[in-house]
C-alpha cells in the first residue's frame, strides 16, 4: 500500500465534488520484479544490436504498459475514500470518482495452476455508476487481495445490504491441483475425477470465479464458480 501522500488539485476537486469523504487507501501500480525488468531491457538491447527496428518499436510500445517505462502510468493511482473511489482508468484520460451508494461491480478472479504451481493470479473488478460512468480496475494496482474486498464491504455496507447478500467466495478446498505433463501422483493433492487425462496426464485448468455485488436479487447470492481448460500441451 502506498502512503497517504497529498493528492493532486484535480483528485481533491474531483472526491470533494462527489463528497468522498476522507481519503482512507492510496495503492499505487504494481512494480516490475527486477529479473522481468532486466529481461525487457535485454531484449531492447539485442533487438538494438540486430537492427531490428519494427522489432524494437513494437517490443517498445508493449513495453509501455509497465508502469516501470511509462511516466504517465507510474502516476496512476487508485484512491479509496469514506464514501467512494477516485481511479485512473488504464486506458489513459481523466481520473474517475465513484460512490459507494450507488456502484455496482462486477468481480472476476481468474487462476491458472499447472505442474502443482499457480500462475499469477488476474482481478478484473467491473464498477459503473448510472450517470457517473465506469471503470475496469484490475491487478495493474498493487495489492488486489486487499483493495478488492475493502472495495466489496463498502459497497455493501453503503447500501445496507445484508451480510448475506454478498458474494461467497470459493473455497480454498475445491481449487484442487492439477498437473500438467507430470504424473499427477507427483501432485500434494488429486486431480478431479472428471479431468481428461492426455497421455497419461491430466490437462491444466483455469478457475474463474465471478460474482457481483451488491446482488440485483436473492438468485445471485453466491458466486459462480466455472472451469475452463485449455488445450492440452505435448508433453
Amino acid at each position: 500500500m502506498t502512503p497517504l501522500t497529498p493528492a493532486s488539485p484535480e483528485v481533491t476537486d474531483l472526491a470533494a465534488r462527489h463528497r468522498l469523504g476522507a481519503l482512507q487507501r492510496v495503492f499505487a501500480p504494481k512494480r516490475l520484479g527486477r529479473a522481468v525488468f532486466a529481461a525487457h531491457v535485454f531484449n531492447c538491447l539485442m533487438l538494438m544490436l540486430f537492427f531490428l527496428v519494427p522489432g524494437l518499436l513494437y517490443h517498445w510500445f508493449c513495453m509501455r504498459r509497465f508502469p516501470d517505462f511509462s511516466r504517465k502510468r507510474v502516476a496512476q493511482r487508485l484512491r479509496l475514500f469514506e464514501e467512494g473511489l477516485v481511479v485512473h482508468p488504464l486506458s489513459g484520460g481523466e481520473p474517475v470518482a465513484l460512490r459507494w451508494d450507488a456502484l455496482r461491480v462486477q468481480q472476476e478472479i481468474t487462476q491458472l495452476i499447472i505442474n502443482c504451481r499457480p500462475a499469477p493470479t488476474r482481478y478484473t473488478y467491473s464498477a459503473s455508476t448510472p450517470g457517473q460512468g465506469s471503470v475496469r480496475i484490475t491487478e495493474f494496482y498493487e495489492d488486489p487481495g486487499v483493495w478488492g474486498p475493502r472495495m466489496q464491504d463498502a459497497v455493501v455496507r453503503a447500501q445496507r445490504a445484508p451480510p448475506s447478500a454478498g458474494p461467497t467466495t470459493m473455497p480454498r478446498t475445491s481449487r484442487t491441483c492439477i498437473c500438467s505433463w507430470r504424473s499427477p501422483t507427483a501432485c500434494t493433492s488429486s486431480p478431479p475425477p472428471d479431468a481428461p487425462a492426455v497421455n497419461g496426464l491430466t490437462r491444466p485448468v483455469v478457475y474463474v470465479e465471478r460474482s457481483v455485488f451488491p446482488p440485483m436479487d436473492p438468485g445471485l447470492r453466491s458466486a459462480r464458480v466455472t472451469t475452463r481448460r485449455p488445450q492440452a500441451r505435448r508433453p
